[in-house]
């Protein structure tokens, strides 16, 4: 009998699905994620991490007897100073390589970097998801888009030079009656932005899921790559696991682009700057 010869594929080979597969990844999490899982991917962030986590974890290494226990605290305290002046420290060396609601973030997970978002316990993914909200008060510049009052200099320079409009954007005259109430004049200003918005030929921005989504499903197929070798053996797994390709189509070219895109991306997008880029 004709033996096969062909070796078999070592379970080691795989990768758990959490680690590249985000499409069901909560809404109200997808931001959260999309920063957490590439900021595992970048060695440099992983291995500060490593070195102030071994650091805050000496005086509790081998707690044979309490005067032993006492002396590595003591030691600790000499080279390290107080814990609370440690951490502090952490977090001012983790914002240069990220930024400071991302190090934030990162360093009141102790599961990271080693363990993937989506198996992180629901009620502490939570607690964490809402902790870079506050970047956009912390960028309001960053931030494009919104309502500007404007300087009277800089209306008028719009109106004689720059045919109504100013470095924010459009300016428009609006008379406003003030007698129905600041809601009466909030609702009928959404009335005319809306119908004035839909009037303008405007490229219109993807939905932020869809964007930190497809981000994130770049990501996925650059581990896959990674941990197994081959597109075509890609391809077989994830339809193995998934029942049907939902990643991309058969064509490698657009797997090939899609990893490019995330490796790119892991180079580029720390430390943060906003508005963020999310090149497809």
């Amino acid at each position: 009998m004709r033996r096969n010869t062909k070796p078999r594929k070592s379970a080691t080979t795989t990768l758990e699905r959490e680690e590249w597969f985000f499409g069901k990844v909560p809404p109200d999490e997808i931001l959260t994620c999309f920063y957490y899982e590439y900021a595992r991917s970048r060695k440099d962030i992983r291995e500060l991490v490593y070195r102030w986590r071994k650091k805050l974890a000496l005086d509790q290494e081998y707690p044979d007897t309490f005067d032993q226990r006492l002396t590595r605290e003591w030691i600790w305290t000499v080279t390290y100073g107080f814990r609370e002046t440690a951490i502090q420290e952490f977090w001012r060396d983790l914002a240069r390589l990220t930024d400071w609601a991302c190090s934030r973030l990162l360093i009141s997970l102790p599961e990271f970097p080693d363990v993937a978002w989506q198996k992180i316990r629901p009620s502490k993914r939570a607690k964490c998801k809402r902790q870079l909200t506050f970047i956009r008060n912390r960028y309001p510049d960053g931030i494009l888009g919104g309502l500007w009052q404007e300087t009277n200099q800089n209306a008028l320079d719009a109106i004689c030079r720059d045919h109504m409009r100013t470095s924010r954007g459009e300016l428009v005259p609006l008379s406003i009656d003030w007698r129905g109430g600041v809601g009466k004049v909030i609702n009928d200003f959404n009335k005319w932005a809306r119908k004035h918005y839909a009037e303008l030929n405007l490229a219109r921005k993807k939905k932020p899921r869809d964007t930190y989504y497809e981000s994130l499903k770049q990501l996925g197929v650059m581990r896959l790559k990674d941990r197994l070798g081959s597109w075509d053996v890609v391809q077989r797994y994830t339809h193995r696991v998934l029942g049907c390709k939902l990643l991309y189509e058969d064509d490698h070219a657009l797997w090939r682009k899609a990893r490019l895109a995330a490796i790119k991306r892991i180079r580029n997008m720390f430390p943060i700057r906003f508005p963020t880029s999310l090149t497809h």
